[in-house]
């Protein structure tokens, strides 16, 4: 859900893994965990360049 609250009305946001354990309160290796569990459902995208990662919602589970 916090992906999605940093999307707003877009598909793709890049908060960073230590900001997003901040707001829901859990350590970074939980939400690499967890962003990996979502990118193995399809669920999410995630592109990588050297210094963030991006992450993107599928059209298909974008509320427009």
């Amino acid at each position: 859900m916090d992906l999605i609250a940093y999307m707003s009305d877009k598909t793709l946001c890049y908060p960073t893994i230590e900001m997003i354990a901040r707001n829901v309160g859990c350590c970074s290796k939980s939400i690499e965990r967890h962003i990996k569990e979502l990118v193995d459902k399809k669920m999410i995208l995630v592109s990588q360049d050297r210094k963030n990662n991006t992450y993107h919602l599928p059209n298909n589970l974008h509320g427009r």
